[in-house]
């Protein structure tokens, strides 16, 4: 996973009892109807691509269809950010994925089934171009002699900040699926965070009695102090007034780990981190990554997509880099122009 949200989507989502409800409210109703819920199975999201490198969808689930003998595979991709080749990716991890099955599936079976789903929440709503066929930009008089031979691909599409809560709560997701998605959707934002804490309180208590809850609850912890970079005492007392003292415990445990990460990380490149040295090293990645979203989200803006040249230079830079790109990003000409301030011009 190379960022906080990723992360906790994976969690969300990578047993088959949670991602159930989620996964059958974001499907087209005709599509879910003629499906075998109870039989969902995740399977490993890896295929061996091009120079055996490893393509990663986020997450691949195999389903029953009802009336016929062979499953529906579903490849779930998730994104914090605007990615105008997004569908260049995904089409690229299932015809890599769906290579993979051919080869074990019976000749005369017909090509296994796969439909793709990327799930969305960001800082700006988005419109993707949801297939192939929207990026070639034909001419109009090529078009009808070529479009037959170009490769087709289509994806569903999700953005969960079009999710009601009304909508939420009608999948009948499991406490941890809901609390998790209702997180990014609503608790990495600048909103209240204390009324997104009420919003889940009922939920919460459920969930810290189950058997996995402690375990839980700190992902949500640690992924909120990530993005939201508050610090441990603000925190602490907005969670002791929402959730109780139990779950300020629970946060501030949470905290002490990610300071001991950060710190041992430190140590291990040969400097002497303070507490909150540690705790800020710690947070560092949830920073960079919020900063990142924020110029892709302008740059988007302003040019309609970003380079490739320009992404690659924001997944490298650091907090300081990404602070210098933040400030110039409405100003330039060009995206390219913001290469010297990430350190790759």
């Amino acid at each position: 996973m190379q960022n906080p949200h990723d992360t906790l989507f994976h969690e969300a989502l990578s047993a088959p009892t949670d991602a159930r409800g989620f996964l059958a409210g974001a499907l087209p109703g005709g599509l879910s109807a003629h499906l075998d819920w109870e039989a969902l199975e995740a399977l490993p999201a890896t295929s061996k691509g091009i120079g055996k490198t490893d393509a990663h969808a986020d997450l691949v689930f195999r389903v029953g269809l009802r009336g016929l003998d062979r499953p529906l595979h579903l490849v779930v991709e998730h994104k914090s950010h605007v990615d105008r080749r997004v569908v260049v990716q995904v089409h690229g991890y299932c015809a890599r994925i769906l290579g993979d099955l051919s080869r074990r599936a019976e000749a005369d079976d017909g090509l296994p089934l796969l439909v793709a789903l990327v799930v969305y929440h960001g800082p700006r709503t988005w419109a993707p171009d949801l297939g192939l066929q929207d990026l070639y930009a034909l001419p109009d008089a090529l078009a009808p002699h070529l479009e037959p031979f170009l490769p087709g691909f289509r994806f569903l599409f999700e953005d969960l900040a079009l999710l009601s809560d009304r909508e939420l709560e009608g999948r009948g997701l499991t406490d941890w699926c809901h609390v998790a998605i209702d997180t990014l959707r609503r608790g990495a934002g600048p909103g209240d965070l204390g009324a997104f804490f009420r919003g889940i309180r009922a939920r919460v208590q459920r969930l810290a009695g189950s058997s996995l809850g402690a375990e839980r609850l700190s992902s949500i912890y640690a992924y909120l102090a990530h993005v939201r970079g508050l610090p441990r005492a603000e925190m602490a007392a907005i969670i002791r007034r929402e959730l109780g003292r139990e779950q300020e415990e629970r946060m501030q445990s949470t905290y002490d780990q990610i300071y001991q990460e950060g710190r041992a990380e430190g140590r291990g490149e040969g400097r002497d981190e303070g507490r909150e040295q540690g705790l800020a090293k710690g947070l560092e990645q949830g920073h960079g990554d919020g900063l990142r979203d924020a110029v892709r989200a302008v740059l988007t803006a302003r040019f309609g997509f970003v380079p490739e040249v320009v992404d690659d230079a924001l997944q490298r830079a650091g907090a300081d880099r990404l602070r210098a790109a933040v400030a110039r990003v409405a100003l330039v000409e060009r995206s390219e122009d913001l290469l010297s301030d990430l350190g790759a011009g």
